[in-house]
């Protein structure tokens, strides 16, 4: 697919990313960054802290935004992260084979 059709710049957040983001993956929760949080196509959690006595988990269901763009996704691939042409650009900065 052509880059232009997708939006870039600064990435939109709709959330506190300084608040604990997580992601329900085959049943577990996992903490996660906010950009990958924001471009999950699963169950997503935030976990609220306004009164530190009371922390409270609660759902998010913002958009879901294709991975490093301000696009969101059309796609309908459940529990994965959403990338251009389905393809993960952080693994090309993995050395570990």
């Amino acid at each position: 697919m052509e880059d232009s059709k997708y939006t870039r710049g600064q990435l939109k957040i709709d959330f506190n990313p300084t608040q604990c983001c997580e992601v329900k993956v085959k049943g577990k929760w996992f903490r996660v960054t906010a950009t990958e949080f924001r471009s999950f196509s699963g169950e997503r959690r935030i976990l609220d802290i306004k009164d530190p006595d009371n922390p409270v988990y609660r759902e998010y269901k913002g958009p879901v935004y294709i991975y490093g763009t301000n696009t969101i996704s059309s796609s309908s691939t459940p529990n994965k992260i959403q990338f251009v042409d389905n393809t993960d650009p952080r693994t090309k900065y993995n050395k570990r084979k």
